[in-house]
């Protein structure tokens, strides 16, 4: 009884810890975006001359070197024209969280700048550290920025969006690559797992997300607590999204799909706009046209009763 007693206050403590560190964070993620920005120039500005020092630390051998006026100007010219640099690129536009390739692109640009920045600075005001300098600070100082935001963005991802409703993706191809991007940027959904029929990618991580095996679906579903399964296969026949459902409808989950393939590509549908089941999909074939006759003679004015093993999958849906 102790023991347990024990678990429980330790793993109470834990929440408590993860719930004051989450707090200001969201808050800070929350604030105005000028704040934000002002908050990464002022700590780019910190990096840059930690980075020289450490440049210089390194080009020595660990050895003192006495740094003398002309080394103080040349960072002081090299914070300065470097941070109107970073500005002039547009630095500091890229949302964090999402930032992508062309943010990193931007983010070398301006080291590369700043490193030639601090080079000539260097040559102009005389200054006495080796002219290998720049080289070494330049890689120091692309880690320190570029190493910064990919710590904050990992951290948003992993921690702070864990707060959503757990998500299979069933189908790791294009579509479903596709569809974790687009709820990347949403606190509603956090995607735990794809699930696949193909050998080539099972096993593999995507974005951080492991693809497991469809056979596995079951455990994930218990391990993880999931609560919604969607669908990324827009290209598939009706008869094998049947299957599928009816593999889903064991599991009490919520499915919902991306649009077929017709619609993608014509235009009239994108991959993030998630749909609920078709009848069409429950059918397992394409749908025939009503008889308006036999309609009229057989069930108008006539209460009816619907049955079959996908109602209760039907029915999670709409109550949750």
């Amino acid at each position: 009884m102790g023991l347990k007693n024990n678990k429980f206050s330790r793993k109470r403590q834990a929440v408590k810890w993860r719930r004051s560190v989450r707090q200001p964070i969201e808050t800070l993620f929350s604030s105005p975006r000028y704040w934000k920005q002002s908050i990464l120039l002022a700590l780019d500005l910190c990096f840059i001359p930690v980075a020289m020092w450490l440049a210089v630390l390194i080009r020595w051998g660990g050895g003192s070197y006495q740094f003398h006026a002309s080394d103080f100007i040349t960072l002081i010219l090299t914070m300065v024209f470097s941070s109107a640099v970073f500005l002039r690129l547009g630095l500091y536009r890229a949302v964090i969280r999402f930032m992508g390739q062309q943010a990193i692109l931007t983010i070398i640009q301006g080291v590369t700048v700043s490193a030639v920045i601090m080079a000539i600075a260097g040559f102009l005001t005389r200054s006495e550290i080796p002219r290998s300098t720049p080289l070494i600070y330049w890689a120091l100082v692309l880690l320190l920025i570029g190493g910064s935001r990919l710590i904050v963005r990992s951290f948003y991802h992993g921690v702070l969006r864990k707060s959503g409703d757990k998500v299979v993706i069933y189908g790791a191809g294009v579509s479903g690559r596709q569809l974790l991007n687009t709820l990347h940027p949403t606190k509603d959904f956090h995607p735990v797992a794809f699930v696949d029929d193909d050998p080539a990618l099972v096993g593999t991580v995507i974005n951080g997300i492991s693809v497991y095996h469809s056979d596995q679906l079951s455990s994930l579903a218990e391990e993880f607590s999931v609560s919604h399964v969607f669908l990324a296969m827009p290209s598939i026949t009706h008869l094998r999204r049947r299957e599928i459902i009816d593999e889903l409808e064991e599991l009490l989950v919520c499915v919902k799909t991306v649009p077929v393939f017709s619609d993608l590509m014509s235009g009239s549908a994108k991959v993030g706009q998630l749909q609920d089941i078709e009848l069409a999909d429950l059918l397992g074939r394409d749908p025939i046209p009503p008889d308006p006759e036999l309609i009229e003679q057989r069930i108008r004015n006539k209460v009816v009763m619907v049955t079959g093993p996908v109602v209760r999958l039907v029915l999670s849906c709409v109550v949750r």
